[in-house]
């Protein structure tokens, strides 16, 4: 799965009851291709060339395994998913960027069994928790809550 210079591979996925079958093309093309499955395989990178997504056909599929990267072309691509109605499918794992744009980015999204989706919080600002950057104070002066 995935873009490589004027090259895309594209999977035919056959979802069954209990398995998955893929059959996997290469296409090159000189503009954006047409397609009614658009894979997407690996990091979000922050130079990543959305365009090459624009031949994704309304109503398509957009089947994707990443461990998540950077924001803003999720979002450019995210956006691209939603507007052509496309459905998402998690194939492998979602992490990160993936599960926080691409997994909420159509009005249907399945997960292949084995399938794995993981949201984390955005890094603190505070050093002694790095992780849990929704604590608040309370007004009452008791310990830090949700």
């Amino acid at each position: 799965m995935g873009a490589l210079n004027n090259s895309l591979l594209i999977e035919r996925v056959t979802i069954g009851p209990s398995n998955i079958a893929v059959e996997t093309y290469r296409v090159q093309w000189r503009s954006a291709p047409t397609v009614r499955v658009l894979c997407f395989d690996g990091m979000i990178a922050r130079d990543l060339d959305v365009s090459r997504a624009n031949g994704l056909m309304q109503d398509g599929l957009f089947v994707v395994r990443s461990s998540g990267g950077n924001a803003a072309p999720a979002i450019e691509l995210s956006n691209l998913v939603r507007d052509r109605h496309a459905t998402v499918v998690i194939y492998d794992h979602c992490f990160s960027a993936c599960a926080v744009f691409f997994f909420v980015a159509s009005y249907q999204t399945y997960v292949l069994k084995c399938g794995l989706v993981v949201w984390h919080n955005p890094v603190s600002p505070y050093a002694d928790r790095p992780f849990c950057n929704t604590l608040n104070v309370p007004f009452t002066g008791s310990p830090m809550m949700l």
